[in-house]
């Protein structure tokens, strides 16, 4: 599936080619996604595939198809395809743009180095700004991060990270597992990683739009957390009660009824 945006004079031209496979084996699945993504001047690719891979068959054979082509990507909890939204497959997609620059950085988060990491940021503007010829703005610059999930950094490393920005917008999420817990990983220079983030900032001429949506909703009920730990994100009491039952109480759910999507 391919999708082509210019701007009224032509100056710039954005390529964006996405794909999808549904191959269990990682080999199959790498070729397909490759096949479907591939084209000229590719400035980044990413994927988001099931955490179900064999995910070092996955990232070898990501590597052989898409060498000297800046690739990222993570594991996920259920993939958001062109097809719809599916488990257990392969997505992705890749921009090309010949005034479109990017620069990627891995950086380590647990430990998370607050100092380090903002100076790696400030570099990444520099590396944009000097090939450029001009310091990088929100106007022509946003910044695309994924971080593990489980490493539970998310909070500080964004608020670390956009203090550096100058304003530019950030968008992102976090890798997953399906719903096991257990470890997520991300993908960078032909390797799976945890304990990691990568942010990309990606710098055009095309005119673009930051957003995001909810799916939550908001209800009238209100409950007090007693006792948490946020560290860890686990709250063991609300309103002074065992917190899964009180929650399903307030819910009107029988407590064996509590799962993920609740």
């Amino acid at each position: 599936m391919t999708s082509t945006l210019a701007d009224a004079g032509s100056v710039a031209a954005l390529s964006v080619r996405k794909g999808t496979s549904q191959h269990h084996d990682a080999d199959s699945a790498a070729q397909e996604l490759f096949e479907a993504l591939d084209q000229p001047n590719i400035k980044l690719a990413v994927f988001y595939c099931s955490p179900s891979y064999d995910l070092p068959a996955l990232a070898a054979a990501l590597h052989a198809r898409f060498k000297g082509i800046p690739l990222i990507g993570c594991t996920t909890a259920g993939e958001i395809t062109p097809q719809g939204y599916l488990s257990g497959s392969l997505t992705g997609f890749s921009m090309a743009d010949p005034t479109m620059d990017v620069v990627t950085k891995l950086m380590h988060v647990d430990p998370f180095d607050s100092v380090g990491t903002g100076q790696d940021v400030s570099r990444m503007l520099v590396q944009l700004g000097t090939r450029a010829g001009a310091e990088a703005n929100r106007a022509d610059t946003f910044g695309f991060l994924l971080i593990d999930g489980l490493a539970m950094q998310e909070e500080t490393v964004v608020s670390c990270v956009y203090s550096q920005l100058q304003g530019i917008d950030l968008i992102g999420g976090s890798a997953a597992d399906e719903v096991s817990f257990g470890a997520t990983y991300l993908y960078h220079e032909g390797a799976f990683h945890q304990n990691v983030a990568l942010l990309s900032l990606v710098r055009t001429e095309l005119p673009f739009l930051a957003f995001r949506t909810q799916h939550f909703v908001k209800s009238s009920t209100r409950m007090v957390v007693t006792s948490a730990d946020p560290a860890r994100r686990t709250v063991s009491e609300i309103n002074g009660k065992p917190a899964a039952r009180e929650f399903a109480r307030l819910l009107n759910l029988d407590i064996t009824e509590l799962s993920p999507m609740i």
